[in-house]
């Protein structure tokens, strides 16, 4: 995993390393699947040349290891480099990374460069996060209605005596209880999102007033 947070294809980790249900957090940006490593990140889409340097790995007990690095990069004309801690939890049996959170910290920065950080963060998770909930709603709704489908399919029978005429089974409730899942399942959808933005825009305040900060100076 150090080697790969090194690689300068930047957290395009190695898939194998991660259970497939492995969870990721930093704070603004959290997924759950370790496909999700194959995706853009903040740092690649944000930072120009970006590159990271390991100055520490550790185990801090049996099953949980602490990479200590930094990422450095050039960000709206300025100079970044920010240490990073990254702490990965790990399943006995299989040696795969079960959950994996990062820490990161902008003391050193300077004020101008700490807030563009903070802000291309906060709108960068924001458009990771409507794209995630985009996807996901686009997935289920494709789900359901190809499972429509096939019971609709199944609710018709043809006649025996007459190929060409076709009957329609009695329905038996199971539509309006498939159609009230759906509701449910497209309401739980936008709750998430919705809470998911109200977390980052709460970020956001704090960017925003940073700047404000620095207008003053």
């Amino acid at each position: 995993m150090g080697s790969d947070t090194e690689a300068p294809w930047w957290f395009k980790f190695n898939t194998n390393f991660f259970q497939p249900d492995a969870t990721y957090s930093d704070g603004f940006w959290s997924f759950s699947g370790s496909s999700n490593y194959r995706k853009p990140s903040w740092a690649r889409e944000a930072l120009s040349k970006p590159h990271a340097t390991v100055q520490k790995l550790q185990m801090l007990d049996s099953g949980k290891a602490q990479i200590n690095w930094t990422l450095n990069g050039g960000l709206s004309g300025m100079n970044v480099s920010i240490p990073i801690t990254s702490v990965f939890e790990l399943n006995l049996v299989t040696g795969r990374v079960t959950s994996h959170t990062e820490s990161w910290d902008l003391s050193g920065l300077a004020p101008p460069a700490a807030a563009a950080t903070m802000g291309t963060r906060v709108f960068w998770s924001a458009k990771a996060a409507s794209k995630a909930a985009s996807d996901n709603i686009s997935s289920k709704v494709n789900e359901s209605l190809s499972s429509l489908t096939s019971m609709d399919e199944d609710e018709y029978y043809m006649n025996p005596n007459d190929p060409t005429r076709f009957f329609q089974k009695n329905d038996n409730g199971m539509n309006d209880v498939i159609m009230l899942g759906l509701g449910v399942s497209a309401l739980y959808l936008v709750f998430k999102v919705f809470e998911q933005l109200e977390t980052i825009g709460s970020r956001g305040a704090a960017v925003f007033k940073v700047f404000e900060q620095l207008e003053t100076m």
